[in-house]
């Protein structure tokens, strides 16, 4: 029987990647950015807790560049900060072809499996295995968007069920030569509308399973996880589970995105993970997600400073729910803080706010220690 965990209290889900103080140097002026970020170290008592880190444009930041320091303001491997911060998963998204007919890439790191080989080789390296996460896609796979890679567009559904499942299988196992530590595979990435340019169930069925055996067959102890998104709609969710029970989809981990300006409350985040959980046995997991912890103005845009928190759930429903998330959609691009609305310094006192916002921390703080997952694994973009 698998344990039930506890995600606990004092995740503030923000945090790893600026834990130990990591500071970016411009490399334009070879001068510090002041982020003026500080997260305390987060000390995990139970060893089997998952806490990972989405780092997939890393390699392109150093190419530009950049450079991280250490707490004592020391340049280091990012890799070694973050594993000395606690993190022990690194989560890496592969596009199949990121680059266009004269080569440009996409950008978004132009993820294709050589930096995934990069990148997995220096996570194992400073002992952190690696969740892959293939798009299925040349470019960023979501809801609004499933596009199958450009050589796959004139492919029938077995063709691209053959060429899904040596994809899968090659890159894992070039993967594993480079020296990574493949834990988990995620068969696509926040696959609520489709995968792979597959929209219909039982073509979306059929590429799942492919993806799953594909998997099993590189090494039966690597876990697969199914990644959707959108938990507020928690009939949808629900649905996504018995939809892979249905169609006998051999999968470890139910997993979904939690950006709770959109994504609702931790009630009904834990509701739609423990259907999965309890039902069918899955372990479950938030793929991505990104959680406030300051006010201060940490990227100089105090104008445009996200601040939010308006109670547990921000996401919310009726006028209100609807108003906070028409502000936060007007700011998605805010890098640290992703609940709610727009700082007024004319209107509103400063110390209210805080005060205001520090008694919301700490009801979703208390909200989290009460959500009972089977797996905790919690990753977030960074770099």
């Amino acid at each position: 029987m698998k344990n039930s965990l506890k995600i606990q209290t004092a995740l503030i889900l923000s945090a790893l990647l600026t834990a130990g103080a990591v500071m970016p140097v411009s490399a334009a002026t070879d001068a510090p950015v002041r982020d003026r970020i500080a997260v305390e170290k987060i000390a995990f008592q139970n060893p089997d807790f998952i806490r990972g880190m989405d780092i997939s444009s890393v390699i392109s930041l150093e190419n530009a560049g950049v450079c991280f320091k250490n707490e004592a303001g020391q340049t280091e491997d990012v890799f070694k900060i973050l594993a000395d911060n606690g993190v022990n998963y690194i989560r890496v998204r592969i596009w199949n072809d990121p680059y266009d007919a004269n080569g440009n890439g996409y950008g978004g790191g132009n993820n294709d499996l050589e930096k995934a080989k990069q990148i997995g080789r220096r996570a194992a390296d400073n002992g952190m295995k690696l969740l892959v996460d293939f798009h299925y896609s040349d470019f960023w796979a979501d809801p609004a968007k499933q596009k199958e890679p450009k050589a796959w567009a004139d492919m029938s559904l077995t063709q691209k069920q053959e060429a899904l499942y040596s994809y899968t299988f090659d890159s894992l196992s070039e993967l594993k030569d480079a020296g990574a530590a493949v834990g988990m595979v995620q068969i696509g990435n926040e696959i609520t509308s489709g995968i792979a340019g597959a929209f219909q169930n039982t073509d979306r069925a059929a590429l799942l399973k492919t993806g799953a055996s594909a998997v099993r067959a590189f090494d039966s102890d690597v876990r697969v996880a199914m990644h959707f998104t959108n938990p507020e709609n928690t009939g949808a969710m629900k649905w996504f589970a018995d939809f892979l029970a249905q169609n006998n989809i051999d999968y470890d981990v139910f997993a979904t995105s939690y950006y709770p300006c959109w994504h609702g409350s931790l009630t009904n985040l834990t509701e739609v993970l423990s259907y999965a959980a309890d039902k069918y046995g899955k372990y479950t997991m938030v793929a991505e997600t990104s959680y406030p912890y300051t006010l201060d103005d940490t990227d100089g845009f105090r104008r445009q400073h996200v601040l939010g928190l308006f109670g547990a759930g921000t996401g919310g429903r009726g006028a209100r729910g609807d108003e906070r998330r028409q502000r936060c959609q007007r700011r998605q691009g805010a890098r640290h803080v992703l609940l709610g609305g727009r700082l007024d310094h004319r209107r509103r006192h400063h110390r209210q706010e805080r005060q205001r916002v520090d008694a919301a921390v700490q009801r979703q703080q208390n909200a989290l220690g009460a959500v009972r997952l089977r797996l905790g694994i919690l990753l977030f973009g960074g770099v």
